[in-house]
């Protein structure tokens, strides 16, 4: 099923800022592989070197929070992935 995923600021100025990219998937999971297929150099923003996700990183579907277990979060037709960098600060 086709999924827009968009990528935030971070994310889009190492694609040739490219803001939304379309993709097949059933999972965030999926999708995110995806990506990853398109655009290789993406592994390492979206995975840490123990092939967890990246904890800087949030990831909604249709605006809900896909937390706790993202990339087993079901997609459907039509949904947009919104991943998001997390703000931290003091």
């Amino acid at each position: 099923m086709s999924v827009a995923v968009y990528l935030p600021p971070s994310i889009q100025a190492l694609v040739n800022g490219i803001r939304q990219i379309q993709v097949e998937g059933n999972t965030v999971g999926d999708c995110l592989e995806q990506v990853i297929r398109k655009y290789p150099q993406l592994r390492e923003v979206f995975f840490g070197p123990d092939k967890t996700l990246n904890k800087k990183l949030s990831y909604f579907v249709n605006s809900v929070n896909a937390y706790p277990e993202i990339l087993k979060k079901s997609l459907s037709e039509g949904d947009k992935l919104y991943i998001m960098d997390i703000l931290v600060g003091g």
